[in-house]
């Protein structure tokens, strides 16, 4: 929402491949909602990859596509994460990944 109240603020990461570092410290898993928008719906699509920080093993994946409407990637997750997000598109107009938001569930 725009401080003046005119509307509001459309704000992204954008990236050929992006990665996330989340480290849960406490133990116990938690979900983590990456929301992604492809605004310009220009046939964005991409992969989402939940790597464990210290082997490096590859512990999940979700691909999305079509998501003009937006959609929410949810995954539990507990210990050191990195969570990488890169484009599937490997040719014009559209070829970087999207992450219009990022949500940690409270337990």
């Amino acid at each position: 929402q725009r401080p003046d109240g005119s509307g509001r603020t459309a704000a992204a990461w954008l990236g050929m491949s992006m990665v996330f570092a989340i480290p849960m410290t406490d133990g116990q898993p938690h979900d983590v909602a990456f929301y992604a928008l492809d605004w310009d719906d220009l046939g964005r699509a991409q992969r989402f990859e939940v790597i464990n920080a210290n082997t490096g093993q590859v512990l999940a994946t979700h691909t999305i596509s079509g998501f003009r409407d937006g959609v929410y990637v949810v995954f539990r997750l507990s210990g050191n994460v990195l969570v990488r997000v890169s484009s599937t598109v490997t040719s014009p107009p559209n070829t970087t990944a999207v992450v219009s938001g990022i949500f940690f569930g409270v337990h």
